[in-house]
C-alpha cells in the first residue's frame, strides 16, 4: 500500500482483528492518514453488520477528512454517533448497514 510500511500494516490488521473478535457482530475498519492524497486510506476491516459487495478495499478505499472519521483524526477526540441518520458528518460506503459509529483516533507516537 503507497505510504505505509509493512510493520505498520500487520499492527493495523492486529488491531482490526483484536476489535473484531470481541465485537464480532460489527464492522471494524482501521485508516491510516495517506499524506500523498491528504484522505484516511483503509488499511484493515472485518465485516459485521452488511453486505460485502466488494467495493470498500483494503488499501484502495479512501475517506474524505470532512466526515467522522476525518473529524476524530483532525480533532484527536473520540466521535460517537448514536443515529447515523441524524449526523450530517456521517459518510456511508457500499453495502454498509451501519446506525451508530464510534471513530477513534490512535497515535503511534
Amino acid at each position: 500500500m503507497p505510504g505505509f510500511d509493512a510493520e505498520m500494516l500487520a499492527l493495523a490488521e492486529r488491531l482490526v482483528d483484536e476489535v473484531s473478535q470481541t465485537h464480532r457482530f460489527h464492522h471494524v475498519a482501521l485508516f491510516l492518514h495517506d499524506p500523498a492524497v491528504d484522505r484516511l486510506r483503509l488499511a484493515g476491516q472485518r465485516w459485521g453488520a452488511g453486505e460485502d459487495t466488494g467495493q470498500v478495499i483494503v488499501g484502495e478505499w479512501l475517506v474524505d477528512l470532512d466526515g467522522v472519521c476525518g473529524r476524530a483524526f483532525r480533532n484527536g477526540d473520540a466521535a460517537l454517533v448514536p443515529d447515523v441518520r441524524l449526523e450530517p458528518d456521517y459518510k456511508t460506503f457500499p453495502g454498509s448497514r451501519t446506525r451508530s459509529e464510534l471513530a477513534v483516533a490512535l497515535s503511534a507516537n
